[in-house]
């Protein structure tokens, strides 16, 4: 992982419980001397004692567990497991990052998506970037944790005690029907069993992505019930956002088109080349089909589809001469032998389309979902921003007092205000 390897982020980490490998027993660990494999050294040491003040960092009365060893997989330049390193950590997995009413939100139930987004993230932000990417990610999953819990205690209020497990049990069958099939082909997998090994190497399980599967659920209901907006979508709006964006409609010409390319370089020489697609174009000008030929001898990419290229815009072909002649061609004619600087080739054009614009009756249609998608985007953020403001009190979180105009990735951090001591 690239987070791991720049080595920016690991004590970040471990305070937020996000090292999920497998725990060891810390009786295995302890007094065992260093030991070496395949020339990678694999440092074991005593477990170290838990600060009695780390313990008492979630909010008053929020329950604490530990795991006392981990095993955590750093990746350095050499690859994959080019250094492995065993030893203790303290990782406050059940540690409280907030808590909704009686209900709270643990590090460990947030740091999955969080580390699944980094990893695909972190790739496009210098290493330096890193501990500031992985704290904004972290603060809007607990956000969007909170915003869920609280929703879908709202959905609970509403249906009575006695018939919430029979809903749940409905909600659960459909997660058996509907999202289990995909997950046992993501991962590869026979069985629940084995999904669920796999879902707990990567710090969730079956139980959880099911409570998951529940929550989102209710939280669709209530989106459904709640968010009510105007979905019917007059012609003249419609005509107006055409009007008003003409250049997204507007298109290219092009072009589809048959091709045999004989390259000449490491393959063959220039001279080999010249009469082998001389003769391969003698062929088709008898009456051979190009289709064949293409399938057979061409050595264009195209040939895999025997030598047919889909649509293609003017302008997108390096060459100028051949992309000119795409575009002049006769539809249905073979065109002279063309050298592009790596081989030679005809082309025949098969159906061209002229520059132009989709009317706003080919547009019509997708205009209408578009100005209802933004109806319903804004209709549900005004709603969920009402429900939270209203809800706000029964919600806390570890960065509540944390500045809501952190920088953003590669920004420069200002200094935190200072405190002014009062007067006595």
């Amino acid at each position: 992982m690239l987070w791991a390897r720049q080595g920016l982020v690991i004590q970040w980490l471990t305070q937020l419980g996000t090292a999920v490998a497998q725990a060891q027993s810390p009786l295995e660990q302890e007094n065992r001397p260093p030991r070496y494999n395949a020339g990678r050294r694999i440092v074991t040491a005593a477990p170290r004692a838990q600060p009695a003040a780390q313990a008492n960092y979630a909010a008053p009365g929020a329950r604490q567990r530990q795991t006392p060893l981990a095993k955590l997989q750093i990746e350095t330049p050499g690859g994959p497991g080019a250094m492995e390193v065993t030893k203790p950590v303290t990782i406050p997995t059940a540690k409280v990052v907030a808590r909704i009413g009686s209900e709270v939100v643990l590090a460990a139930d947030v740091m999955p998506i969080v580390r699944e987004q980094f990893e695909m993230l972190a790739r496009n932000h210098p290493p330096e970037q890193h501990e500031t990417l992985l704290f904004l990610l972290t603060r809007k999953a607990v956000a969007e944790a909170v915003q869920g819990k609280l929703i879908v205690a709202a959905m609970k209020e509403e249906i009575p005690k006695d018939k919430w497990g029979e809903v749940e049990k409905d909600i659960v069958k459909k997660f058996d029907i509907f999202e289990l099939p995909g997950l046992l082909k993501h991962w590869k997998v026979k069985n629940e069993f084995e999904l669920d090994k796999k879902l707990k190497e990567k710090g969730s399980s079956l139980k959880i992505q099911k409570l998951a599967f529940v929550d989102k659920a209710l939280i669709g209901e209530w989106l459904r019930k709640e968010v009510k907006y105007d979905e019917n979508v007059g012609h003249e709006e419609m005509l107006r956002y055409y009007e008003g964006h003409l250049a997204e409609y507007e298109f290219k010409a092009k072009v589809r088109f048959e091709e045999i390319r004989v390259n000449y370089g490491r393959q063959r020489a220039k001279p080999a080349a010249w009469e082998m697609i001389q003769r391969l174009a003698r062929q088709v000008y008898a009456g051979a089909p190009l289709a064949e030929i293409a399938k057979v001898h061409s050595d264009a990419a195209s040939s895999l589809q025997n030598g047919l290229n889909d649509w293609t815009n003017k302008g997108s072909i390096k060459h100028q001469p051949l992309d000119q002649a795409l575009f002049q061609l006769p539809i249905g004619v073979l065109s002279q032998i063309f050298d592009d600087g790596r081989g030679f080739v005809v082309v025949r054009v098969v159906e061209r389309k002229e520059a132009g614009a989709t009317s706003f009756q080919e547009a019509q249609s997708g205009i209408q979902k578009m100005i209802k998608a933004q109806r319903e985007k804004s209709a549900r953020e005004k709603k969920l921003a009402e429900f939270l403001e209203k809800q706000k009190s029964r919600a806390w979180t570890i960065y509540d007092e944390e500045p809501q105009n952190a920088a953003p990735p590669g920004a420069e951090r200002s200094e935190p205000p200072r405190r002014v001591a009062r007067r006595k």
